[in-house]
């Protein structure tokens, strides 16, 4: 019974988490190029540091001031070997938030996508939130002395 009770707090705490902007469950899925013969996927692969380059991005004080919020999407490629090979702009913002995705997610690291024994090149669409505290006021900007 207490495995089982583990078991449940585990996937309840897996349930809490995959909720969370910051994770991938539900939100992010690998997809083989068109130009690849699809087989049959034996090993889906696994984002190592999304939650680190998701901490490094933040969100841009500039776009928090300004007032802006909402859900980029950048479609990532990725070579045989789960590195990053390009990135494309899917669902923009506003360029202050694009740019500073677009400027991390190069560092993104994964496992690779298995595909009949084979590590294959693969594209995932990554989503990324900007939401506002109801009761954020942005900074007020400094005068500059002279």
């Amino acid at each position: 019974m207490k495995q089982l009770s583990a078991f449940f707090l585990a996937l309840t705490a897996f349930a809490c988490f995959a909720l969370m902007p910051a994770t991938l469950a539900g939100q992010v899925t690998a997809q083989i190029p068109d130009d690849l013969n699809p087989g049959v996927v034996t090993v889906d692969p696994t984002m190592l540091n999304l939650d680190s380059v998701r901490m490094a991005i933040g969100y841009p004080q500039e776009a928090r001031d300004l007032g802006i919020q909402g859900d980029v999407i950048v479609r990532v490629r990725f070579d045989e070997q789960g590195r990053y090979e390009r990135d494309t702009l899917i669902q923009g913002v506003h360029p202050i938030l694009d740019d500073a995705i677009r400027a991390k997610v190069r560092f993104i690291r994964c496992t690779p996508l298995i595909v009949d024994g084979k590590p294959a090149p693969f594209y995932v669409n990554i989503p990324f939130k900007f939401k506002l505290l109801d009761n954020y006021k942005p900074r007020k900007k400094r005068r500059r002395e002279r």
